[in-house]
């Protein structure tokens, strides 16, 4: 039974003291952070204008790999544009048609 109480009193020990490692580590982490990415200066957000047709409604928009894909309700179907984000240039027009009964 002295052995028990002493394996649940050391266990407990050990249990603390991880709780106040991983409690300092983050304290530490916090504090510290990384430095390199503090220092880059932030370059201002380049402002494009995208032109649609007119009447054209936006009804989705999706970001993937540097391109800016919307997905917009125009007169007679649907179109998917692709846009180049870094220059704001169209890269590709999709016109979704339904096909005739």
């Amino acid at each position: 039974m002295r052995a028990l109480k002493l394996l649940v009193i050391a266990l407990g020990v050990l249990l603390l003291a991880g709780v106040g490692v991983l409690a300092a580590a983050v304290v530490w982490r916090i504090d510290h952070g990384h430095p390199a990415t503090a220092s880059k200066p932030t370059a201002a957000p380049a402002a494009h204008r995208i032109v649609l047709p007119a009447g054209a409604k936006v009804v989705a928009t999706d970001v993937d790999a540097g391109r800016l894909v919307a997905r917009v309700d125009v007169a007679g179907g649907v179109r998917v544009f692709v846009f180049d984000l870094a220059t704001g240039a169209e890269i590709a027009t999709i016109e979704l048609v339904p096909t005739s009964p």
